[in-house]
This record gives C-alpha cells, sequence and structure tokens, in this order.
C-alpha cells in the first residue's frame, strides 16, 4: 500500500491492515473492522473514479482561436454579401462582357434570383475557407500519429490528448522505487575486521577464517534463499529486498543507467523534477543527489525537501507560497502526493506524475498528465493513468515529452500555415468586393484552396517527426498564447506579400500579362487563372515556411519527411490538372509557360522574404498580453474617473446643503 518495496511489520502496537495489501509473511488471525468504501482502498478507487471534466491546455487554446477566426470569418462574408447585393441591384454589377448585370425593370426574376445566389455562394465560400474546421483534424492527426510512434519509445498512450499536454508539462513528480531506481537493493559499504570497505566489491585482503564467518553468518542470520533455476540453471536469489542485498553483496537501490542524463535532459528543457517517495529522507535525499533532481547547495535551502507529514500540517495557502521550492518530499502518504500535485497546479504548472503502486493512483488521476509503469504499475495505477511506460524507465519518460512538444508544435505550424491562408483569402475578396463588386476568386477555388489548407496540409504538417530543438527551449506552460510572436510576424508579412500581389494583378493584371490585345472576356479569364493559381503556388511554398518557424533552414530533415515530400506532389499534379483540364468546373483557362513561370516565381519570393523576415526580433511579451495590459489600463483609469466623478457629486451635494 506504501508503494516501497520495504516491508511493513505488523504487531500489537500497529495491528492494522488495509485491504488489498499481500501478506508476505507469517501468520494470524484477522478481524474485519471496515469494508468497500470504508477501507483505504475503497477511499483510493473513490478519488480516482471522480472526473474533473477540466480541458487540456491545448483544446482551451484551439477552442479561442477557433471562435476568433470564425467570427471574423462570418463578419466578412455577411459585410462582402451587403455590399454585393448593393452594387448588383444598383447597376454596379458587370459580366464578363462588362455589361450590367441588373437593370431595373429590364433584368427578369430569374436572372435577378441567379444573381442573388451566386452573390450567396461567394458569401458562403469565405465562410467555408474562414472556419477552420481543418484544426480538429490537423490535431487528430498528429496526435493519432504520434501515439502510434511512441509505441516505439516504449509509451503506451491511453488518453490521445495527453500526448499534447505532456508537451506542456512544467513540472514532473516522479516516484522512486523502479522508476528512478532499479528497484534492486546492493550493498554500497561494508565494515569487516576493523576496517571500512566502500564499495565492498572484492574479498582481497581478507583471511580465509573471517570470510568463512562472513558467510557463515549471513546464510544463519537470513530467511531467504540461493537456489539454481528449474529452466536456465542460473542461480536466484529470494527474500526480502534486504536479504537478497545481503545474500547477493547487495544495500542501497541503485540509480537507473541512464536517469542522471534523462533528468539533464529535462531542466535543460525547463520541466523541474521532483521526487516523491514513500522512502525515508535520508534515502530519498542521497538517490536525488544521485540523479541529478538534488544540486550541491540546494539541500540546504528551506522547503528543498520535506516529509510528507510536514507538508500535509500546513494549511493550503501556506502550502502555496513554498511548493515551488521543493524537490524532495519523503515519507510521503498518498493523500500528500495529492496536496503536492493540486498546489501545483493551483500554482498554474501543468503537472506529470509518474508512479507504479495503488498509493500512487489518486495522485495520477488529478494530474494533468498521469504516467504509469507497465512492469512494476498496479492495475489500479494503469487505469488512473493516460500514459503506460512499458519499460518503467524514466528515460522513456523524457521521449513522451520530446513526442508531446512535437505535436504541439506541428499544430502552431499548421495553424501558421491555416492563418495565413486566411488572412490572404478574405482580404483579397474583400477588397475586390468593395471596388469592382466581383471577386477573383471563385467559390469552386475557395474550396480548392480550402482542401490542400484543410486535409492535405493537415496531413504534411501533423506528421513532422521531432527534433532535438525541442528540447532547449522552455514549456508553454498553462497560460501561453497559441499563436506566438514568431507565428504573428512570419504570417503577416506572408500575408501582406500575398496580398499586395494578387491585388495587383487584380487591378493591374491587364497591363502587366500583356493582355490589351485580348477581349475583356478572356483577359478577365486568363488574369483570374493567373491569380488563381499564383496563390495556390503561394501556399505550396509557404508551406515550407510553416514547417521551420523559427528556422532559417527549411529544409532540415525534409529528406525523413517522405509524407510531406508526396503531398506537395500529389498537391502540384492537381493544380496542374486543374489549371489546365478543368476549365469548366474550376473557371479556369490553359496557361502558356510563361504564366506559369510568373505563378511559380511569385510563389517562391516567399522563401527568400521567410528567411530575411526570420532575422526580425520579436518581442518576448505575447501580444495578447499589451492588449490586456492596455485593457486593464483603460478599466483602472475609467473606475479612478469614476471615483473621482462621485467625490465631486459629495462635495458638491454637501456644498449645496451648506
Amino acid at each position: 500500500m506504501t508503494g516501497e518495496s520495504k516491508y511493513v511489520y505488523k504487531d500489537k502496537k500497529n495491528p492494522f491492515l488495509m485491504s488489498g495489501c499481500k501478506v508476505a509473511d507469517g501468520y494470524g488471525t484477522m478481524l474485519v473492522t471496515a469494508v468497500g468504501l470504508n477501507t483505504e482502498w475503497g477511499l483510493v478507487m473513490a478519488t480516482i473514479s471522480e472526473d474533473n471534466g477540466e480541458e487540456t491546455p491545448l483544446q482551451v487554446r484551439l477552442n479561442g482561436v477557433a471562435t476568433f477566426i470564425g467570427k471574423v470569418g462570418l463578419a466578412v462574408a455577411v459585410l462582402v454579401f451587403l455590399i454585393l447585393i448593393i452594387r448588383f441591384f444598383t447597376g454596379h454589377t458587370e459580366d464578363k462582357y462588362g455589361k450590367p448585370m441588373f437593370k431595373a425593370g429590364k433584368t427578369s426574376v430569374g436572372d435577378a434570383f441567379n444573381g442573388i445566389v451566386k452573390i450567396f455562394a461567394i458569401a458562403v465560400t469565405i465562410v467555408v475557407v474562414a472556419v477552420p474546421e481543418g484544426l480538429p483534424l490537423a490535431v487528430t492527426l498528429t496526435l493519432a500519429y504520434s501515439m502510434r510512434k511512441m509505441m516505439a519509445d516504449k509509451a503506451l498512450v491511453r488518453r490521445l490528448s495527453a500526448c499534447e499536454t505532456m508537451g506542456s508539462a512544467t513540472t514532473i513528480c516522479s516516484d522512486k522505487t523502479g522508476t528512478l531506481t532499479l528497484n534492486q537493493m546492493t550493498v554500497v559499504k561494508a565494515f569487516i575486521a576493523g576496517e571500512s570497505r566502500e564499495p565492498p566489491d572484492t574479498t582481497e585482503g581478507l583471511p580465509p577464517v573471517i570470510q568463512a564467518l562472513l558467510v557463515e553468518g549471513i546464510s544463519q542470520n537470513t530467511t531467504g534463499s540461493v537456489c539454481k533455476s528449474k529452466g536456465s540453471g542460473e542461480m536466484e536469489v529470494t527474500g526480502s529486498p534486504t536479504e537478497k542485498a545481503i545474500l547477493s553483496w547487495a544495500l542501497k537501490d541503485p540509480c537507473r543507467p541512464n536517469v542522471r542524463e534523462a533528468v539533464h535532459i529535462c531542466q535543460k528543457a525547463g520541466v523541474k523534477v521532483r521526487m516523491v517517495t514513500g522512502d525515508n529522507i535520508y534515502t530519498a535525499k542521497a538517490i536525488a543527489t544521485e540523479c541529478g533532481i538534488l544540486q550541491p547547495g540546494e539541500d540546504t535551502e528551506q522547503y528543498a525537501i520535506i516529509e510528507g507529514r510536514d507538508f500535509r500540517s500546513y494549511s493550503e495557502d501556506e502550502r502555496l507560497k513554498f511548493v515551488d521550492k521543493i524537490c524532495v518530499m519523503g515519507r510521503s502518504s498518498p493523500t500528500d502526493k495529492l496536496y503536492l500535485v493540486q498546489a501545483l497546479r493551483k500554482r498554474g504548472h501543468v503537472v506529470a506524475v509518474t508512479g507504479d503502486g495503488t498509493n500512487d493512483a489518486p495522485a495520477l488521476h488529478e494530474a494533468d498528465i498521469g504516467l504509469s509503469m507497465g512492469i512494476q504499475g498496479t492495475e489500479v495505477a494503469k487505469e488512473s493513468s493516460d500514459i503506460i511506460i512499458l519499460d518503467d524507465n524514466f528515460a522513456s519518460v523524457v521521449k513522451v515529452v520530446r513526442w508531446g512538444r512535437s505535436v504541439y508544435a506541428n499544430i502552431q505550424k499548421f495553424i501558421q500555415f491555416q492563418l495565413t491562408v486566411n488572412v490572404a483569402a478574405l482580404t483579397i475578396n474583400f477588397v475586390a468586393a468593395i471596388s469592382s463588386g466581383d471577386v477573383p476568386l471563385t467559390a469552386v477555388q475557395l474550396l480548392w484552396v480550402n482542401l490542400i489548407m484543410d486535409t492535405l496540409g493537415a496531413l504534411a504538417l501533423a506528421t513532422e517527426a521531432p527534433t532535438d530543438h525541442l528540447m532547449i527551449r522552455p514549456p508553454v506552460g498553462r497560460r501561453e498564447p497559441l499563436i506566438t510572436n514568431i507565428m504573428w510576424r512570419n504570417l503577416i508579412v506572408q500575408a501582406f506579400y500575398q496580398v499586395t500581389v494578387l491585388l495587383v494583378l487584380t487591378f493591374k493584371g491587364n497591363d502587366i500579362l500583356d493582355l490589351k490585345l485580348d477581349s475583356t472576356a478572356r483577359a478577365n479569364e486568363v488574369r483570374n487563372t493567373v491569380i488563381f493559381n499564383a496563390f495556390v503556388f503561394c501556399q505550396i511554398f509557404n508551406e515550407f515556411n510553416s514547417r521551420k518557424p523559427d528556422q532559417i533552414n527549411i529544409f532540415r530533415g525534409l529528406r525523413q519527411s517522405h509524407l510531406f515530400v508526396g503531398i506537395i506532389s500529389f498537391t502540384l499534379v492537381l493544380q496542374v490538372l486543374i489549371v489546365e483540364f478543368a476549365g469548366k468546373f474550376a473557371k479556369t483557362t490553359p496557361l502558356n509557360w510563361k504564366k506559369w513561370i510568373i505563378c511559380i516565381v511569385i510563389g517562391f519570393i516567399s522563401w527568400p522574404l521567410a528567411a530575411i523576415v526570420k532575422l526580425i526580433p520579436v518581442p518576448e511579451t505575447p501580444l495578447s498580453d499589451y492588449f490586456r495590459l492596455k485593457k486593464r489600463r483603460r478599466r483602472h483609469s475609467s473606475e479612478n474617473r469614476s471615483k473621482s466623478d462621485g467625490k465631486a457629486e459629495v462635495n458638491e451635494g454637501q456644498n449645496h446643503h451648506v
């Protein structure tokens, strides 16, 4: 029940047994005093069965982004619809031959209705393009892909959203026994024949008589045994952990081989590792120092090392004041571990908890991410967790953090790509609708762009593999915005470039593309096809930029991204087919090789532009914080104004009374 490998002895002073525990040795008569929910086991099960119903940090951010984009898109669509309707009925909307589409008293009801339907289709298409319906697809794809890949790194994901939550983890509360250590006791020091041996690996210098007495003394004073295995014939040692340690010259539970390096990677990535164990404070301190959890000099700091009963004795408000300082908690009960997790979460941390025992179940359930052990973990612990570490190794926990950050980064890449398309498409159609009464990008063309952006774009960007670059930056935490300043910088510049170039083509395209000699209908058809083709190529080239939002080399790791290359190639082939052979369906016309080169060059310019833009530094404070600060100042000033007005009214009333 304690989750530790040491046996708990029962006698007259401490006679109580806990439901769910096993009797390792001895015999006696038992009197049942409580069953069901009244037992310690029942209380644990009742705690883990409660569902807090909280959304993950990413879900909260995604809901906000999706709602904002949807509202903006709907507002633009309604505005475009109203403008086009007004222009249509006032005779300012012209057909492809340059004639007004509506003349009062002359245009039939059927033609007028068809015109309204066409305008409504354009407005609906703008909404379809603006609403980020591809966002859930991108999230699901990247989570499913990561979950499948994490199996190879010895992590079984039980709850899909735990993948992305792990990427936001700011602290990991790890159990000691079996996770940081091997759960195998070894002798580290011996005092024999008047001298200390550390470590006591050999018997050199010991007289044969002493050696014989030592072996006989250990053998006669143990209930364990040493025997040959029937299957393999190898020697097996049985008994309690201490007895097994003595019999095989084994008194300290050694750390796992790569655990110190794994802890260092976490610390470098801004994730604080805390040890929470049922062992005594001295053992916990020694193991924490060996693992690198406790740095030199930290053990002297107040609250860095604390016992569970001391932590429990403080009030909730007092715990919140010093919980960030805790590095090691020894002699912790299930309740202590639960209180620690709750306090850390209230402090704004995204908490991951590792555990293997039944006692860890409440904390595993309460944490943002519960990580149970696959080998030594109990069924209760596994059922309470979100991810099962199949090899019980803390190093695998670090790999889960890496994959979690990859999930978050891939979703950010997709959002940057999608917002760029949204801003560009909405701006181009809005400006064109206001000025000319027509939109250069038709409903079918926008739906194809939407397909590139949502389905194919999600597939391409959501399956990017994690890189070491992800583990040298701090975690995003619970309150960090989903759209960073770097993303804003990239998408604003790319969208501005696309809007500028395509609007120039919209209004001056016939001159630039040398279409003066063609008929008005033919010239407009070619110009709009070039605009559509250039717009699609801008998205294809910008998809490469979205791979590395904060790095100049956007081709790094491209050879390993087979799916990305395949999707880009597939998109290019489809675009050629749509432009050259699907004219009636997509309202396009075949282009000559010069026009194709113009479209490709327009898209290509986004690469050097992105490289130059990435040299521009951005402020660390998120843009959203500036708006909040201004809003707070405005509210504060209005409150002060109202207070001063109130005082003035009081003074005026007093003067009037006098």
